[in-house]
């Protein structure tokens, strides 16, 4: 299957950290994904309605992006408390 994905926005929010004597630095970024798949196209079912509402059991069966930061040492990601 195919899809189309693409990287919206990256928001640098802020540099934590910077250690000169290892090179390294800490930031905050946002990051939005977004991405288009042609099998969640449900435009038959009701081709009124704009928005579809999924129970959190369903978006846990989702494909969803695995991005990945090359050359990084850790990286956290902060789940947002509306799943």
């Amino acid at each position: 299957m195919i899809f189309q994905f693409q990287l919206r926005m990256v928001l640098m929010l802020a540099i934590t950290e910077i250690n000169e004597i290892t090179n390294d630095f800490e930031m905050d970024i946002y990051i939005n994904e977004m991405w288009l798949d042609p099998s969640l196209n449900f435009e038959h079912m009701s081709p009124c309605k704009q928005n579809l509402t999924l129970s959190h059991q369903v978006l846990e069966k989702l494909w969803s992006p695995n991005s990945c930061f090359i050359n990084s040492k850790v990286a956290q990601i902060h789940n947002s408390p509306f799943q």
